[in-house]
């Protein structure tokens, strides 16, 4: 209780000072969960190319292994916690964050854009399965609408769901797109896998990236992740399948997570590593173009993959569980979710095969999700959130 009380006090201290403080129009920062990626990276990257203005844009890192690389590149930063980053927090007029960072002590006189790291499909702040009003998903949600000047939303769909999850204004959301999704359209994802694994994705017939979402501690109610694939009696049989077919499987789990599966790399399966990423400057979505199929379970991620009209495979072999845990924001999943759903692993190599080898299977079901869930199909989505914050 003392720790919380004191918390408390320092951040009303600094939202005191943060209120006074005179503002730069031209000072801008930006700050990501890991740093320098997602939607605000995209958007940053934006703005130095292209609408920078004689802005100064500062980066705020907490991984210092990140600062360096950055410093190395030239590209302002300034580490959390540290003097810099004070002074440039109170003097900047436009903060721009993916999760709700320094929430508490933002000024009214700043502008908070929300940019958020992707559109919901799982619950989450104010549509949370929470107990009490003190669950932090509620505190966090409740700070963000107070204070955020605009979220960004890919439809009128997404943009009704963020106001429920936010219990935002709905003149603050805006149909603009995410920044991110751009690198759909403009990476080179098969360079940067080579950058970031050294690996020549040319060598393979197909390419599949398997991206499970995160579970909050990363475990079912039975103790264990969903890992149907690489679980002891089933990682030999897939292994099979993908050397059989010259498949490369590539999987990216959360930072929390990545340690829990038990697989080693090969030359069939490989492992996306979040500090390979981040030691690269590459987000998620500069290599997601180059795979020829998505493998997810619940992750919202196939919301952005949509856009490049390629196949997605589910594992649902928990899915009435997870609904009654962790929940849906749309009813029906089934339908939300435009591909085959799989139990076990004989059904995953079948219906992985039909999908690799059939492009119009599922294929309008993937056009008609895809048209609810993206207003845009292009790579303009950073060119909008610019003209909405600073025109």
């Amino acid at each position: 209780m003392l720790r919380a009380i004191w918390k408390l006090t320092v951040t009303q201290i600094l939202k005191m000072i943060n209120n006074v403080w005179p503002k730069d129009d031209k000072v801008c920062l930006f700050c990501s969960k890991p740093d320098y990626s997602d939607n605000a990276k995209a958007l940053y990257e934006y703005m130095v190319q292209e609408e920078s203005n004689n802005a100064k844009l500062l980066w705020i890192v907490t991984n210092y292994d990140v600062y360096k690389v950055l410093k190395a590149k030239n590209i302002n930063a300034v580490r959390y916690p540290s003097w810099s980053w004070f002074y440039y927090l109170f003097r900047a007029k436009y903060i721009i964050t993916t999760h709700n960072q320094f929430a508490d002590i933002i000024a009214v006189s700043q502008r908070y854009i929300n940019l958020w790291h992707g559109m919901p499909l799982k619950t989450m702040g104010f549509l949370e399965n929470i107990s009490s009003v003190e669950h932090e998903e509620y505190r966090q949600a409740k700070r963000a609408s107070n204070i955020s000047t605009f979220y960004i939303a890919t439809s009128k769909l997404m943009k009704l769901a963020l106001i429920g999850c936010f219990y935002a204004d709905p003149r603050k959301v805006l149909i603009v797109g995410q920044p991110r999704n751009d690198y759909l359209f403009k990476s080179n994802g098969a360079n940067s896998i080579k950058k970031v694994l050294g690996i020549d994705t040319k060598q393979y017939q197909k390419t599949i990236i398997y991206l499970p979402t995160f579970r909050k501690g990363s475990v079912r109610q039975d103790g264990s992740l969903n890992e149907m694939l690489f679980s002891d009696g089933n990682q030999e049989q897939l292994k099979k399948y993908l050397y059989k077919n010259n498949y490369l499987l590539m999987t990216k789990l959360h930072p929390l997570e990545q340690t829990i599966i038990n697989t080693k790399n090969n030359r069939n399966i490989v492992k996306i590593e979040s500090e390979l990423l981040a030691k690269e400057l590459v987000t998620l979505n500069e290599i997601l173009n180059v795979a020829d199929m998505l493998v997810t379970d619940y992750s919202s991620a196939y919301f952005d993959y949509l856009l490049l009209d390629k196949p997605i495979l589910f594992i649902s072999d928990d899915e009435n569980e997870y609904a009654e845990t962790r929940g849906f924001i749309l009813d029906c999943p089934e339908f939300w979710r435009p591909g085959p759903k799989v139990t076990n692993i004989d059904e995953f190599i079948t219906e992985a095969s039909k999908l690799l080898n059939d492009p119009s299977y599922y294929h309008s079901e993937r056009r008609l999700i895809n048209n609810l869930v993206n207003l845009y199909i292009d790579d303009k989505a950073a060119k909008r959130v610019y003209k909405a914050i600073f025109q």
